[in-house]
């Protein structure tokens, strides 16, 4: 669908990192960024989907020329506007490049098959592992698939963009990469035990957003008057850019209600709140010690535990593993390797 600007005299796009599924642009209005006329455009991915090809500033006034397109836009699949940063920046969040209120989206989801004891976990990237990488075989739907069963969901949800200079020099700390080989031995003990498995480890950018992500969606659902189980996340660690998306989607109309985009209009608080409860959990200190490659079968986390990071499966999109909260705040065994700082 193509979609004509009331203004052909609008700023060229700016040179952004692209985030598969996400589309996103600033429009007009009181609490968005107007400084430049710059959209967010990625390429498709599988699960979330984005209507419209970008959505462009528009130059015009409101109750001018233009309405109708506007009109337009608000009636898409999908529709988005970058919150100002006056309303969520502080000495707390000064490593966040941008917040964008999705007020609308739209998720598809198709049924490919079935399997027992062990179910298909995307990767990173979104990718759905083969029959050849599970441990047990995949059921077909039929013997001659011509078409899918799929649901087309739609919902809104809170886009945070990070800045990669400040996660890039997290990286270059002693301790950051000596909590790296912890994970990655935990990782390597799951390898050997899942000895078909194609999944790699996904690195430590990986466990901080993943866990940021749990955390937040914990401190969002209170208030935002969605279940907990009901709010999904998409992590993104694409072409050096790293960013979180935490939406909901529903069949009917209920997925869109507002309560994520409000919630994302008091970013601040709820980020203080999730980072807070990060700091210590009901069970430390033995969460705070747990070790990777030691204990029990939690090779793939780090501290975490259902006291602090783990939430409802069907909201993970690593169905629970790959957390380490001790990579995003202080916890009770110390603050070398936190990305944020709480003192500060």
């Amino acid at each position: 669908m193509r979609h004509r600007p009331c203004d052909r005299r609008a700023r060229s796009n700016a040179d952004v990192p692209r985030y598969p599924g996400l589309v996103c642009g600033d429009e007009p209005g009181s609490d968005v960024d107007q400084s430049a006329g710059s959209y967010l455009q990625a390429t498709h991915h599988p699960g979330l989907l984005a209507g419209p090809s970008g959505v462009r500033r528009q130059n015009c006034a409101r109750g001018k020329a233009g309405g109708r397109h506007d009109d337009r836009v608000r009636r898409s699949d999908f529709y988005a506007r970058a919150l100002k940063r006056e309303f969520w920046d502080s000495p707390l969040l000064k490593d966040l490049e941008r917040v964008v209120l999705v007020h609308r989206l739209r998720e598809v989801s198709a049924q490919v098959g079935f399997t027992r004891f062990e179910a298909a976990v995307a990767d990173i990237h979104g990718d759905i592992a083969n029959d050849l990488d599970l441990q047990v075989r995949r059921a077909p739907l039929g013997l001659d698939v011509a078409w899918l069963p799929a649901v087309e969901n739609r919902g809104e949800g809170i886009f945070i963009q990070f800045k990669s200079q400040a996660i890039d020099k997290w990286l270059k700390r002693a301790e950051v990469n000596d909590r790296g080989k912890a994970l990655m031995e935990g990782f390597e003990a799951w390898k050997a035990d899942h000895k078909n498995s194609s999944r790699e480890f996904p690195g430590l950018p990986y466990y901080l957003l993943h866990s940021l992500s749990h955390l937040l969606m914990t401190a969002i659902s209170l208030e935002c008057g969605y279940p907990g189980s009901s709010i999904r996340e998409r992590i993104y660690i694409e072409q050096g850019g790293y960013a979180i998306l935490i939406y909901t989607a529903s069949s009917d109309s209920e997925g869109t209600l507002g309560g994520l985009v409000l919630a994302g209009r008091d970013l601040k608080r709820h980020m203080t709140r999730a980072l807070d409860a990060g700091t210590l959990c009901s069970n430390d200190p033995v969460c705070a010690l747990h070790i990777p490659s030691d204990q029990g079968h939690q090779h793939l986390l780090g501290s975490a535990c259902h006291g602090c990071l783990l939430i409802s499966e069907t909201s993970c999109e690593q169905r629970n593993d790959f957390l380490d909260r001790a990579l995003v705040v202080a916890t009770i065994t110390g603050s070398s390797t936190a990305f944020f700082d709480l003192k500060g």
